[in-house]
């Protein structure tokens, strides 16, 4: 019941991504949150909130709580950037621990698993994201404090427990990077890739 449940969640993630955005995955979004550690979970804040200074220069609002991973992160006219489209941001952290779950949870399903990976590289795979910092020689790890307690900055600069976590990549092959000023962004990101997707959830209809 447990894999049905995890597949379903997968599957329902999947079909998103042939929507008008790419899904903004959040905490709600995970089987559990404390199976997380907090230094992780520490680490993946330290991430976001270097994201979210970088893509606004600076951002006036920049929270993260590593305990409920909950976030805001607005620039200065009031927009928010698609922090969905970048790696180390909470998001793509978040979706990377999301499609782990779901392999994890497809153990002794080798088809399954496989498409619990596809799924994960087509959405917040290193190849599908944008890097923050390409354009400032830096990145999100390098740039994070590190600490012992958790509750001040991150613990790690790394995170040590999830191997899928989001990478620091370029454009995806084929995307187009546009500007809005709108509700949405207000920083470049890069249009999803929905043929991939399309596929994706024809894969997984078919496992399941």
């Amino acid at each position: 019941m447990r894999v049905a449940t995890t597949f379903a969640l997968a599957l329902s993630a999947a079909a998103t991504l042939v929507s008008a955005q790419r899904k903004v995955y959040s905490a709600s979004d995970l089987n559990d949150i404390n199976n997380i550690s907090d230094n992780e979970r520490a680490s993946w804040c330290s991430g976001q909130r270097n994201v979210c200074d970088e893509l606004c220069n600076p951002a006036p609002t920049n929270n993260c709580d590593y305990q409920t991973l909950q976030y805001e992160c607005l620039c200065s006219n009031g927009t928010a950037p698609g922090l969905q489209y970048y790696s180390d941001s909470l998001p793509t952290y978040i979706c990377n621990r999301v499609f782990s779950e779901c392999n994890a949870a497809a153990v002794g399903n080798a088809n399954a698993q496989k498409t619990c990976l596809e799924q994960r590289d087509s959405v917040c795979g290193a190849d599908v994201l944008q890097n923050a910092f390409a354009n400032a020689g830096k990145s999100a790890s390098t740039t994070a404090t590190t600490s012992a307690s958790p509750s001040t900055t991150a613990a790690s600069e790394t995170s040590s427990g999830a191997t899928d976590a989001a990478t620091t990549a370029g454009s995806a092959d084929g995307a187009s990077e546009t500007t809005t000023t709108g509700d949405s962004f207000a920083a470049p990101t890069a249009a999803p890739m929905f043929g991939a997707a399309a596929i994706a959830v024809a894969a997984l209809a078919y496992v399941v």
